[in-house]
């Protein structure tokens, strides 16, 4: 789908959600905010605006209806859980289109999780974030353990091995290769040592970045974005919200490597304290599995890498040296 095409299927639905949401649509005026091509389709938000309100309208467009309604039940069952709990929310749907992909939420006056870290100012004060956010996280898993599973990664291993073996080969996809490797050998390590331990399984968010976490000015955190509630470890939500915060946080021109590394224990630390329990066995190998994943995303040349892809990759780099360092 085209730029022009998303815009006019956008233009196209909103009379028919805002009359469902009950808003008179001609009194809004829409503001993009942000899309992107993703493999399952393109993802657009956009705020609407009028009468004193603000919403905010998020279009999937080409994600299949069962995906979207997947997401869209993980949004509402997470809301439930988080009803009239203080301080942790997830922000009210107000309608939703399944034939158009879409929906209309509640806008929240606040940032994102790494716009908070990114103002924090210290370390102490961007550990205070992370452990707000897996509180968030523990609120979320509490209370819905299911049985206890064998974990053995073989998904994870076989796209480990796939990316070791190009870059190993030369095949020019991965940024630092040699240094990809090494990681690839300690990841394999830790996911096989770990290989078939009980771990239980709960409704994860399924991608937990701090860019899926808001935060309003009174500290209250909401969850957004739900990929889905599949049962997976709990560590699984923890893992994407340390290494989305590793991939960026400290600024690699700012500190030095030393203490770069003692931040990233710290946040581990903060993050673990915050959730109530240690997730070791199971966060630390698939806090492999992830870095390596945001790793070989990166473009291997690095003329073709943009600021956050360097810093990206910097980051990769310095939580593959303290993961195996402990």
């Amino acid at each position: 789908m085209s730029d022009e095409d998303l815009f006019q299927h956008v233009v196209d639905s909103w009379p028919h959600l805002a009359a469902c949401a009950g808003l008179d649509a001609d009194a809004f005026d829409l503001t993009p905010v942000w899309h992107r091509i993703e493999p399952d389709g393109q993802r657009a938000v956009f705020r609407a605006h009028g009468k004193g309100r603000t919403v905010i309208a998020k279009f999937d467009t080409q994600l299949g209806a069962r995906p979207f309604e997947a997401r869209l039940a993980a949004h509402l069952a997470a809301r439930a859980r988080f009803a009239g709990v203080r301080g942790l929310g997830v922000p009210r749907i107000l309608a939703a289109s399944v034939p158009a992909r879409a929906l209309v939420m509640d806008f929240i006056r606040g940032r994102t999780a790494h716009d908070a870290v990114a103002a924090a100012g210290d370390a102490a004060r961007r550990h205070v974030v992370l452990s707000d956010c897996a509180g968030w996280a523990r609120h979320l898993h509490d209370g819905q353990l299911g049985q206890k599973g064998a974990m053995h990664y073989r998904g994870q291993l076989q796209r480990v091995r796939a990316w070791r073996r190009d870059a190993a080969e030369g095949e020019g996809t991965v940024a630092a290769p040699r240094a990809f490797v090494k990681a690839a050998d300690r990841a394999i390590a830790a996911m096989d040592g770990a290989s078939g331990a009980p771990v239980p399984r709960v409704p994860v968010h399924g991608d937990l970045g701090l860019r899926n976490l808001m935060i309003r000015a009174d500290g209250t955190v909401l969850g957004i974005d739900f990929a889905g509630a599949s049962p997976q470890p709990a560590a699984a939500d923890l893992s994407r919200l340390l290494t989305t915060y590793a991939s960026f946080f400290p600024d690699p021109r700012e500190v030095t490597r030393a203490a770069a590394a003692a931040d990233l224990r710290e946040a581990i630390r903060a993050t673990e304290e915050g959730y109530g329990k240690v997730m070791a066995p199971g966060l630390r190998p698939l806090m492999w599995f992830d870095l390596l994943k945001l790793w070989q995303a990166v473009p291997a040349q690095a003329g073709r890498r943009d600021d956050f892809q360097a810093r990206r990759l910097a980051g990769a780099r310095r939580l593959a040296a303290v993961l195996d360092q402990d």
